[in-house]
């Protein structure tokens, strides 16, 4: 079950920049009978509860640039000998994986095939990890095991994890086994 904020996310995604009506519209167009009418006054307060996540100018609301998702890339050092990224590309729907290591590659990586859907489903997700709020953890420079750049319209938001039980890196995980065999390349 999405959330109102998630659904409007939804419709942007679809249509663009575009009016508060076609919001409404678009929200209600969706609900079954028995289901109860989304006003348009709830709408309202979602986009003011999260003025940093939409942009609202006149009548017309847009995910705000500095929020947009476009690019989410993940850096992983294993070791000092092995490391691997995956670039998401959630204009073009397309991702790259790319592995380094000073050993012949044993078992090479596993690449899943993704459908179109599927990078709206992690888009979404991404919105609700909001990396844009992420905390660099106080650590030294060869204990970095994964760098995470999240790209959006107008910026680019960076973060270093080193513990990799935290929450966070869990999070990160879950996303990139949709992409490949996680176990493979840890290894």
């Amino acid at each position: 079950m999405s959330t109102l904020y998630e659904k409007i996310i939804d419709v942007l995604q679809q249509k663009g920049p575009t009016s508060l009506s076609t919001i409404y519209n678009e929200l209600n167009s969706f609900l079954g009978e028995e289901d109860t009418p989304i006003s348009m006054s709830s709408i309202k307060s979602v986009l003011s509860r999260k003025k940093d996540l939409f942009e609202v100018y006149d009548d017309l609301v847009s995910i705000h640039p500095d929020k947009e998702i476009t690019k989410l890339i993940v850096e992983y050092k294993v070791n000092q000998e092995h490391s691997f990224s995956i670039h998401i590309d959630f204009d073009l729907r397309n991702y790259l994986i790319q592995e380094w290591s000073q050993f012949p590659i044993v078992i090479p990586p596993v690449f899943n095939k993704m459908e179109p859907e599927e990078y709206d489903i992690l888009k979404m997700d991404l919105y609700r990890l909001k990396i844009w709020n992420w905390e660099d953890e106080l650590l030294g420079i060869d204990s970095v095991k994964c760098t995470v750049r999240l790209v959006t319209v107008n910026s680019t938001y960076t973060v270093d994890l080193a513990n990799l039980q935290s929450k966070e890196w869990r999070q990160l995980q879950k996303i990139v086994a949709l992409f490949t065999d996680l176990e493979l390349l840890l290894k």
